[in-house]
């Protein structure tokens, strides 16, 4: 039958050391040197022991130091998304701003075309209305002049037709002034009085 591995091994170690192969020895002596090996096998288990309780350690250590990464890792990834959330809500408030501030100003620019709209056609109204006031004057004057020149007309044309007409001695000057109609002169300029007044009631501003 084969020996382990680690057996021959250690068999070899032995020979290489110079010992005496172990089926040589009486039985004192291969008791001694089992006990020999003995301690120095469990000198070597201590130091395994220790060295496994060091990796131990070290292993628990390098899980706690994992743990630690993690958590940081999570903390830094929550910060992130927290940090990413509050500019995507800032950029969202700033687009909201802007859009009042633009809709602001064009109701701000709506109004003041507005006014300006407004404030043209009052000054066009107002201009309308003074040239329609000027006109109405320059056509009353018009009017008036008009009608002046017609009663001079009439009066020229009155007077005229007076000095134009016989002179009858006083007696019969006064019978016909009390029992006769009043001469063509005075009908004419009664005429011309009644022709101009009407005028005038039209030229007179309302």
């Amino acid at each position: 039958m084969p020996l382990h591995p680690q057996a021959e091994a250690a068999l070899q170690a032995e020979r290489a050391a110079g010992a005496p192969p172990l089926e040589t020895l009486t039985p004192a002596e291969a008791r001694a040197r089992y006990a020999a090996l003995a301690s120095l096998l469990d000198d070597a288990r201590a130091r395994y022991a220790a060295l496994d309780e060091a990796a131990a350690g070290a292993r628990e250590e390098a899980a706690a130091a994992a743990e630690l990464a993690a958590a940081q890792s999570r903390e830094a990834a929550e910060l992130e998304r927290a940090g990413a959330a509050r500019a995507a809500e800032a950029a969202t408030f700033e687009r909201a701003r802007d859009a009042a501030r633009k809709a602001a100003d064009e109701e701000r620019a709506r109004k003041a075309a507005a006014s300006a709209a407004d404030a043209e056609r009052r000054a066009k109204a107002d201009a309308a209305r003074r040239d329609a006031d000027a006109a109405a004057a320059r056509a009353r004057a018009d009017a008036d002049a008009r009608a002046r020149e017609e009663a001079a007309k009439e009066e020229t044309r009155a007077a005229a037709a007076a000095a134009g007409a016989p002179r009858a001695p006083e007696g019969a000057r006064r019978s016909r002034t009390a029992t006769s109609p009043p001469p063509r002169g005075a009908h004419a300029h009664g005429r011309a009085r009644r022709r101009r007044q009407p005028a005038l009631r039209r030229a007179r501003p309302r």
